[in-house]
């Protein structure tokens, strides 16, 4: 089951992109040091729009992780969506670096194809005989996977329902809210942040969705064959 973590995963090479960046602007430099010492500041340091701008911005190939790319990504685009929410950034940057690694793999001949349909419906049947535990660790993944597909590749959805008679968009909303909402409800989580993350999750899947959309389309420039995390960037 994946984490809201991707803020712990920030590197060496992310805190020197970060002072580097912002130290172009002396009123805006930071010192390595509260970056490493103080997780408030560094959270509002990460916020930082020329963070976001310089990853936007940077023609050479970027020596940041996908940790700090895709968080980075996110909280801007949420945050202009009216979701001020960092916890919820965070873990669905996380589901972006998962199932983006999973895609390069799938593209590079490593992997399964993200776009297997009877996937989901296998999942589900799985739920049947699931216990606790199973049960909760295959909700929060066909909810990750839903996202992420219709989030990322909703264009990729729309053609294969088109011409190939697969799940709309839709059918994936759906999905993906009930199984974050039934997650969210699942007594190994009560009271615990995947219990929050998961019900705000469920509850604005749509809006959540279309964010991921514009920024699929605006910012990644995605294309059918392939996904771009940093160190495959043309």
């Amino acid at each position: 089951m994946l984490k809201a973590n991707c803020r712990a995963q920030f590197t060496a090479d992310d805190f020197q992109f970060i002072v580097r960046t912002l130290s172009r602007n002396r009123a805006d430099a930071v010192p390595l040091g509260d970056l490493l010492a103080d997780e408030d500041t560094r959270d509002c340091v990460v916020d930082h729009d020329l963070i976001y701008r310089e990853l936007l911005d940077e023609c050479r190939c970027l020596k940041v992780s996908p940790a700090l790319y895709f968080y980075v990504l996110v909280r801007q685009a949420c945050r202009k969506s009216g979701i001020d929410d960092r916890e919820m950034s965070d873990y669905i940057a996380a589901v972006l670096v998962e199932f983006g690694r999973k895609a390069v793999a799938a593209n590079e001949g490593g992997g399964t194809a993200l776009f297997a349909y009877p996937y989901i419906s296998d999942l589900m049947m799985m739920l049947k005989d699931a216990g606790p535990w199973e049960r909760l660790m295959i909700r929060s993944h066909i909810a990750d996977y839903s996202l992420f597909v219709s989030g990322v590749f909703a264009d990729r959805v729309r053609a294969q329902n088109r011409y190939h008679g697969g799940p709309d968009l839709r059918f994936y909303e759906e999905i993906g809210q009930s199984n974050y909402t039934a997650a969210s409800n699942e007594r190994l989580v009560v009271e615990t942040e995947h219990q929050r993350v998961f019900r705000n999750l469920g509850e604005r899947f749509h809006q959540i969705r279309r964010v991921l959309n514009e920024l699929a389309g605006n910012v990644l420039h995605l294309s059918t064959d392939h996904y771009l995390l940093p160190g495959h960037m043309a």
